[in-house]
């Protein structure tokens, strides 16, 4: 792993630009809402405004000659 970094994002505006169907927006809302706390920290959930982080890894791989 060469380097870690989260990628936070705002729940209303990803779903906006996936053009997510609102009972689609209701189920993902409900399911961050209902998740682990592990989970929840995890993605760091958040309600207020909704949203989440992904987190990010970049790694290096070499091909076996």
């Amino acid at each position: 792993m060469l380097e870690r970094f989260p990628l936070a994002l705002d729940g209303a505006d990803w779903v906006k630009r996936m053009q997510t169907p609102p009972e689609k927006v209701a189920m993902l809302k409900m399911l961050f809402a209902e998740a682990n706390p592990a989970i929840r920290a995890a993605f760091e959930v958040r309600t207020a405004p909704w949203g989440f982080t992904i987190p990010i890894g970049v790694m290096r791989a070499v091909k076996p000659a």
